[in-house]
């Protein structure tokens, strides 16, 4: 790692304020940080939550030598909250920790649903956060910077692109064709469409009618921003008159399929890669910002380095939010309590190379080696180097059976045709028909 390429985060000892500089260049800022208690939210921005000492700390690990800062902190109910840095030769270690835990950090799920961040219904508190540390803000003065935000219901699934400004302003580009809910509405409902609702199913829509009944693969739309097809919802939103309904949709297919049905009205409404800088349990995801070189170094053709940020712990209960300009990072909404002395991390790394590419093997880099693993580890996996039968999603038997048999006898038939014909098979992928579901997630 160049000293160019050197990262370094500091916090203030006054208001335990969090400043990140690359290369000599300060490039984010954060406040102190948050926590949710008892039904109460306790911050350092409206002083519930004060600071008690920074203190210097050093040490060394799987990943190298590292100095930083360790910030105590005590909310106006009492419960002890920390945070901390730790700065490496390549990286930064933030950490939030809870000394004594919290017993009531959230209520949980609820009872109403509601459209979540990722556009379906839902228990929502789930999206949100119930701890916030860090909460990153671009710098006064940083230089724009390209985004890459990994999100989506598939790693990678909804994957966006566009520029994070120092204004805070983050902004898809070029702008792309969103994935969300797409319904579609039968030829033969000749209803219009009517204004969004606070409903759930009716909430967050646009819907588009075509300008001619005629029947055509290029008919023309008119647009009805904050509008639903209007439609006869049952207790559970459902309606008989839609033709065709798909929840992980580009608006571009939606059309299509409107026009192919010769539809009298479509709606769409954006989902998990509505922002560029993705959100909750479907939008949280390594987020790489990358640069072209500043004018005085075009010659050089030395772009400035990119940077991965990451949760780098408990990666089942971490989570982000973007919201207002800052991406905050924290233990996920529904949490109902928090254990003595859990801890989440979340990692800056750094690579002086500037491109997207090496920032992602340079971060994973970092945490193969912060928990003992290989990069090629996958090479001795049976299901990547052996031919194997799937029944995941996109399958022929992905819940779907032979006529009249169970999905047991059709598994069997499978393996008993593939012995017949030679297809050596070495195992098989069971997915989710084998285990029991519920209708909630909090349900037992």
């Amino acid at each position: 790692m160049s000293q160019a390429a050197g990262v370094l985060a500091l916090m203030s000892p006054v208001d335990g304020a969090l400043t990140v500089s690359v290369g000599g260049v300060e490039q984010f800022t954060s406040a102190g940080g948050w926590l949710s208690s008892g039904g109460h939210i306790y911050s350092s921005a409206d002083g519930s939550l004060k600071l008690r000492s920074v203190s210097p700390i050093s040490g060394a690990d799987t990943t190298g030598n590292w100095s930083g800062q360790l910030s105590k902190w005590i909310a106006a109910d009492g419960t002890p909250f920390e945070t901390s840095v730790k700065n490496y030769a390549s990286h930064v270690i933030f950490a939030q920790r809870f000394p004594v835990g919290v017993r009531q950090s959230s209520p949980g799920q609820g009872d109403v649903q509601a459209v979540c961040r990722d556009g379906f219904l839902g228990w929502c508190r789930r999206d949100g956060l119930v701890s916030g540390f860090p909460l990153f803000r671009r710098a006064a003065g940083a230089a724009t910077r390209g985004v890459v935000s990994y999100q989506g219901l598939m790693s990678g699934y909804a994957t966006t692109v566009g520029v994070w400004e120092a204004s805070g302003t983050a902004i898809i580009r070029p702008s792309r064709d969103p994935v969300g809910t797409c319904r579609v509405r039968s030829s033969e409902c000749t209803k219009g469409v009517h204004a969004d609702t606070p409903a759930p199913y009716t909430a967050g829509y646009a819907a588009y009618t075509p300008t001619s009944q005629r029947r055509s693969s290029s008919r023309s739309f008119e647009e009805h921003t904050g509008a639903y097809c209007d439609c006869t919802f049952d207790v559970n939103g459902t309606c008989a008159e839609w033709a065709f309904t798909d929840p992980w949709s580009k608006r571009s297919d939606c059309q299509a399929h409107c026009e192919r049905l010769n539809c009298s009205c479509f709606d769409f409404r954006p989902g998990v890669s509505g922002d560029l800088i993705g959100s909750g349990i479907q939008g949280s995801g390594p987020v790489v910002l990358f640069g072209a070189p500043p004018a005085e170094e075009k010659l050089a053709k030395q772009p400035p380095p990119s940077m991965v940020l990451s949760v780098a712990s408990n990666f089942m209960a971490a989570s982000q939010v973007w919201a207002e300009g800052t991406l905050s990072y924290g233990v996920m909404g529904a949490v109902t309590s928090i254990p003595e002395n859990y801890t989440v991390e979340v990692i800056l790394a750094v690579s002086a190379d500037g491109g997207v590419n090496h920032a992602m093997e340079s971060w994973g880099d970092v945490l193969l080696r912060k928990y003992g693993k290989e990069r090629y580890a996958y090479r001795r996996d049976l299901a990547m180097q052996k031919l194997g039968y799937s029944t995941d999603n996109g399958a022929y038997y992905y819940y779907n059976t032979e006529l009249g048999q169970s999905y047991e006898t059709t598994l069997l038939n499978v393996k008993k045709y593939a012995d017949a014909v030679c297809i050596p098979y070495k195992y098989i992928l069971l997915d989710s028909w084998w285990y029991f579901k519920v209708s909630r997630p909090d349900e037992p």
